[in-house]
């Protein structure tokens, strides 16, 4: 039987996670349609895995079940989802997702439709529990919220992945890729540490192997965003850890777009030095255009700072990146 296996990955998430199960109890599910829940209990210090199981218990829901992993970070317990899943077809919701109702259909039927889609993003609507500052509308889509795309259709060259957050991918194209070699370098959130870039360092390494990333804006959840989240420090923090993640895909991201100058182009003193010489025109920028309490410009200065930064810090591991990539069959665009 086909169906899809959803991935809720938790850490702490025992105030969060009984509505995001709810949202998938309610799904409307049609006759010969399979599917599962697999809860991955991250390392979590609180109630969750005993909230987990007594829903479990008293909704009657057979096809849901816990599981730890208890090597921190998002990335490790996706994998360990990915490696429980009965289906091909994967969905990673966070524990503060709330599908709608005909999302797993809708999914299923787009998937099984297009054969030669490997990941697939659908469209986060924010509910925030508090007012939303003035600034949030700029910056929705830091909160993995928005649409991923003009219209519905193929990504993959225009941006080349999607928010984790809802995210579809089929498990036997993953699976072809890691056979092939492609490594995972990031570790995506970790606790309360707001490291990232897992979700796009998956969407570049499957359209380097040759898959395709699409979006649909038929695919709805809501996407709550607590009050801790919904404040400039902690963007400007997100911001500085998005460019320090970029570090780490840069050169799976330039070497899809420009393949011809591989050979050059992603040295690391060549990235590095045109990081810096990218940062010093953004400082110098807004210095000339008086723009420091404008904060698009504060945004991309932080990224632009995390980017260098990482650079420099992660130059060993860089070289191993561009090392191993080389030596992978690639496929063509």
């Amino acid at each position: 039987m086909q169906g899809i296996s959803v991935i809720i990955c938790c850490y702490n998430s025992e105030k969060r996670i009984l509505k995001t199960l709810s949202s998938l109890l309610a799904q409307s599910i049609e006759a010969g349609f399979g599917y599962e829940v697999i809860v991955v209990n991250n390392n979590s210090r609180d109630n969750t895995r005993t909230v987990v199981e007594q829903f479990i218990q008293t909704s009657g829901a057979s096809s849901y079940k816990i599981i730890d992993q208890p090597i921190p970070g998002l990335n490790a317990a996706r994998e360990k989802g990915i490696e429980t899943a009965s289906y091909d077809l994967l969905i990673f919701c966070d524990d503060d997702n709330w599908l709608d109702t005909g999302y797993l259909s809708k999914a299923y039927h787009i998937m099984y439709s297009n054969p030669g889609i490997a990941l697939l993003g659908g469209c986060g609507i924010p509910v925030t529990e508090t007012s939303p500052p003035d600034w949030f509308q700029d910056f929705k889509g830091d909160y993995a919220t928005g649409p991923q795309g003009c219209e519905s259709g193929d990504i993959t060259n225009e941006k080349g992945y999607v928010y984790g957050a809802g995210a579809i991918l089929r498990k036997s194209a993953y699976l072809n890729m890691r056979e092939r070699g492609f490594s995972t370098y990031l570790t995506d959130r970790v606790g309360t540490k707001l490291t990232s870039g897992g979700d796009v360092e998956l969407g570049f390494n499957l359209r380097l192997a040759g898959f395709k990333v699409h979006y649909n804006s038929e695919l709805i959840f809501h996407h709550f965003i607590s009050k801790e989240r919904l404040n400039w420090p902690y963007l400007k923090k997100l911001h500085f850890s998005f460019g320090y993640s970029s570090s780490l895909y840069v050169i799976q991201s330039n070497l899809y777009t420009q393949p011809e100058k591989a050979e050059y182009k992603f040295s690391w003193p060549w990235l590095f030095l045109n990081g810096c010489l990218d940062l010093l025109k953004t400082v110098l920028g807004g210095v000339m255009q008086f723009s420091g309490n404008n904060k698009k410009y504060q945004s991309e200065l932080l990224r632009k700072t995390g980017y260098c930064y990482g650079l420099f810090k992660e130059r060993k591991k860089l070289k191993l990146i561009l090392k191993e990539i080389k030596a992978l069959k690639l496929s063509a665009k």
